[in-house]
Formats: structure tokens, C-alpha cells, sequence
């Protein structure tokens, strides 16, 4: 599934943030509240444990973290805490290959001089499936919305779903937005 392909399907509520509007509006459709922690271009590790920790503190919502592979892999272990503490969790992992913010920019300001951006990932079901936590593929919008409704009804722990994509667009233009006012 193309980047472009995925952000026109869900362009649910809003053109800044397709994909977050989507698994909201989805959310909503379900009558659930949902907290949701976006992958930060900054900080890409922070999605899944701060989710961890508002899965936690506000147990009567669901916890969607939007995750890179990359990102994900730094904290990828803490499923092992969300499967002993029976935390409702979801992982949407967009799956690419790479650190894809580092290869877009060496591609683009290095003269396509890539180093150390390309990763060697595990089999993300598998992996998941090993903790104990719930797992699927979704490998196109459809794919995705149906995932995400059977995740948001499980109540008993973390559910990683996956989504293999290609190179995604930067999110630069969207992070430094012109003022507004003042």
C-alpha cells in the first residue's frame, strides 16, 4: 500500500492528521473514546511506552499508538508488559524498512548517501504473537479499518497490527507549521 493511497482513504477529519482522524473517527463510530499518541518525527521511540502509561491511568478508553518500525522497535519489548498486566493496547505499525525520516533526509540532502537507515526487521505477527499479545496484517485501508474495530473490542490485552508500506511523505511541512496569530 502506497503512503498516498493510505492518507487518501482516511482522510476522515482533517487533511494535517488522515490517519489519526481516521482511527478516531473509526473510534467514535464505535461509541469508544480513544487516546491517541502520534509518532513524533522528534521522538520516535515516545508513541508506544507513553501509550503504555495512559493505557493505564485511563482504562475505560482505548490506546491507539501510530508507530514507524523504527520507532517501535526501540520499546518493542514493553508487549511483554502489556501482555502480564493485561493492558488494552493497539500498535498500528507502519512498517517500511527504515528509519524513513533519516533515509528521506540523507536521500534529499546527502545526495542519496544512506547510512545505517535501512533496517532488518522481525516478522512484527510473530513477534507480538511470541509475548501473547494479538496480531494482523492489514494491507490495505479496508484491511486496516476492519483490524482496528476487532482490536478496539479486545479488552484483554495488546494488539499489534501491522501495515507494510512504502517510502512515506515527510511530515516536516505539518511540524513547522507558519503562525497562526501574533
Amino acid at each position: 500500500m502506497t503512503a498516498a493511497a493510505l492518507a487518501r482513504s482516511f482522510a476522515v477529519g482533517g487533511a494535517v492528521r488522515p490517519l489519526a482522524s481516521a482511527v478516531l473517527g473509526i473510534a467514535v463510530a464505535l461509541g469508544t473514546a480513544a487516546l491517541l499518541v502520534l509518532l513524533s518525527g522528534r521522538n520516535p521511540v515516545v508513541a508506544y511506552v507513553a501509550l503504555l502509561a495512559g493505557a493505564v491511568g485511563t482504562p475505560d478508553r482505548v490506546a491507539v499508538a501510530l508507530c514507524g518500525d523504527g520507532g517501535f522497535l526501540y520499546t518493542a519489548n514493553e508487549l511483554a508488559t502489556a501482555v502480564r498486566h493485561r493492558i488494552a493496547l493497539v500498535a498500528v505499525v507502519f512498517n517500511d524498512g527504515a528509519f524513513g525520516n533519516v533515509r528521506r533526509i540523507q536521500a534529499e540532502q546527502y545526495g542519496n548517501r544512506l547510512i545505517a537507515c535501512d533496517l532488518a526487521n522481525p516478522d512484527f505477527l510473530r513477534f507480538a504473537e511470541s509475548f501473547g499479545a494479538a496480531a494482523e496484517r492489514a494491507k490495505d485501508p479496508a484491511g486496516l479499518r476492519a483490524a482496528l474495530r476487532r482490536a478496539f473490542a479486545r479488552r484483554d490485552g495488546p494488539t499489534l497490527i501491522e501495515v507494510p508500506v512504502g517510502a512515506m511523505p515527510s511530515p516536516w511541512e505539518f511540524i513547522h507549521m507558519p503562525k497562526v496569530r501574533g
